[in-house]
């Protein structure tokens, strides 16, 4: 990959599943090994915030001692969505527009402050989520590293993770985000692929969800012991009696999301990929997003730079979805009509999503 002196892919010793995807997707790239130095990561089982902090100061510190004018860090879960001529040129354009006045570029994330820029196809970046691919020049590999130190020696006694969580290095470098040169590539030359992550242990799911709405249709004692299994908090739990009775709920509480499910939703034995989904789902697309449908059966979609989601043009059978405000109102007034939501218009504005087909 021309144009960086270095790769770090940061892997856990005993992740050789994410070792062997990891050097998968670089041979695939056609990536010289000479380029490519897999960093042992850090491994903490209670506190995943913990390790992962350190690994990736450790990747800053490799990058430092070799003298690395350009260091593209990576995490092993890493997915590239776009060929090396396209990475290569994406990155030829964009060092030769800054001309050197950039501190950090991302191949992906989830862009939650960003600036359109007077070069196409870039974005300055303020407040991003995700660090799985991103590359750091030189002269800043040392501010870079200090900001996650700092978070480090906030946490360093922590034991568990619900504890670190704010110190996450997606969350701490946001400073350095606000007053520095951060960019991002407008297409996603990078995603993160779902799987079991080692940074957070306990799989609650639909805990990810400010609030959650079941529609009760006659199986109500079954779908509590079922949401009784997946662990949820039973404090953000309402009860309703049809859909249209589900979204005025909704609205009530006035949630920043909704998760709304029928009683007739089973949930997976093992709640560890339903909530890696969820996690990177969110992570992906951060707060955009209006509509996400657990289940893609009878929709018509289309596919994403995200190997895991798809852009629905027509919802089918849907017993279990999220949504955000302001898209209460419009499945609200739809099905105060007497309408199915099936028959729902999907407008080009309208960010609706499901998981694979």
């Amino acid at each position: 990959m021309r144009g960086v002196d270095g790769i770090i892919y940061i892997n856990l010793d005993h992740r050789i599943d994410r070792k062997e995807l990891m050097e998968s997707e670089l041979q695939q790239l056609g990536v010289p090994k000479e380029k490519i130095h897999r960093l042992s990561a850090v491994y903490d089982r209670f506190n995943g915030t913990k390790g992962c902090l350190l690994s990736h100061i450790q990747s800053l510190t490799l990058a430092m001692e070799r003298g690395w004018e350009k260091v593209l860090i990576l995490e092993d879960d890493v997915v590239f969505t776009k060929n090396l001529e396209f990475l290569e040129n994406q990155l030829s354009y964009f060092f030769q527009a800054a001309k050197g006045e950039w501190d950090v570029f991302f191949l992906g994330g989830a862009y939650r402050e960003k600036k359109i820029t007077p070069w196409e196809g870039i974005y300055q970046i303020h407040n991003s989520w995700c660090a799985h691919a991103y590359i750091v020049r030189g002269p800043y590999l040392e501010k870079i590293r200090a900001c996650f130190l700092s978070a480090y020696e906030m946490i360093k006694d922590h034991f568990f993770n619900n504890q670190s969580l704010i110190y996450s290095l997606d969350q701490v470098w946001r400073v350095l985000q606000r007053n520095d040169r951060w960019y991002a590539a407008v297409e996603q030359c990078a995603v993160q692929k779902t799987g079991t992550s080692d940074i957070d242990p306990v799989y609650e799911p639909l805990n990810r969800f400010k609030r959650v709405v079941f529609i009760d249709n006659g199986n109500e004692k079954k779908l509590l012991n079922e949401l009784d299994r997946v662990r949820l908090d039973f404090g953000r739990v309402y009860r309703s009696k049809n859909p249209v009775e589900a979204l005025e709920c909704a609205i009530d509480v006035s949630g920043e999301d909704t998760l709304i499910l029928e009683d007739r939703v089973t949930f997976p034995e093992d709640l560890k990929e339903l909530d890696q989904i969820i996690a990177h789902f969110l992570k992906w697309r951060g707060h955009d997003w209006d509509l996400y449908l657990f289940d893609g059966v009878g929709c018509k979609a289309v596919e994403t730079p995200h190997p895991d989601f798809y852009r629905v043009t027509h919802i089918g059978d849907c017993p279990l979805y999220a949504l955000r405000q302001p898209f209460y109102q419009i499945l609200y007034a739809h099905l105060k009509e007497g309408k199915e939501m099936s028959s729902l218009e999907i407008k080009p504005q309208n960010s609706v999503f499901c998981s694979r087909l």
